[in-house]
């Protein structure tokens, strides 16, 4: 794929490939805009959160850290990052 003016766009396949090829093709495109379509709604959704929501989802699914891990790290109690952890899984549903 290329870019045209800011636009993310699909390259063409080559003339000899076969309708079935070109198919999977235009089906692999569609996943792309689709997937940039969905990480734009998560990064809305993410935006919504408060900053403390933001830091222990960041830690929990992207570190994988565990919430006893967080809670120490944060400085707070377990079941305090489980209550964000939970209040923020909700927040993200609700806006996503």
């Amino acid at each position: 794929s290329f870019h045209v003016t800011g636009v993310q766009t699909c390259a063409l396949p080559i003339s000899d490939w076969s309708a079935a090829v070109m198919v999977d093709f235009m089906d692999e495109c569609k996943a792309e805009v689709l997937a940039d379509k969905e990480l734009k709604r998560l990064y809305a959704a993410m935006s919504k959160l408060t900053e403390r929501q933001s830091e222990i989802i960041q830690l929990y699914y992207y570190k994988g850290m565990s919430q006893y891990e967080i809670a120490d790290e944060l400085g707070i109690r377990q079941q305090s990052v489980d209550r964000i952890l939970k209040q923020a899984v909700n927040r993200l549903r609700k806006n996503f």
